[in-house]
């Protein structure tokens, strides 16, 4: 079964996918690309919302950075505004 998909691109995109695989056949082409990547056995979603966990640990790892980079961005911060 066929469904009917309409998507946005650039204009280069546009123009690139009519001179390269032509008018006819931009949907088999996408078609080719994309079922290897979404379709088949495996299910594992491609994009997914971080956990609360996920989150909490990306802060405490900046702030871990931050903290230990504190000293040289104080002196960056120093140096620009002598400038």
């Amino acid at each position: 079964m066929l469904k009917k998909l309409t998507i946005t691109v650039s204009d280069r995109v546009y123009v690139d996918l009519h001179w390269n695989i032509g008018r006819r056949d931009i949907n088999r082409f996408i078609d080719g690309v994309l079922r290897p990547r979404v379709a088949g056995g495996s299910r594992t979603r491609l994009w997914r919302e971080p956990t609360d966990q996920e989150i909490a640990r990306g802060y405490a790892e900046m702030a871990a950075d931050e903290a230990n980079h504190a000293k040289e961005i104080e002196e960056a911060d120093e140096a620009w505004l002598q400038e």
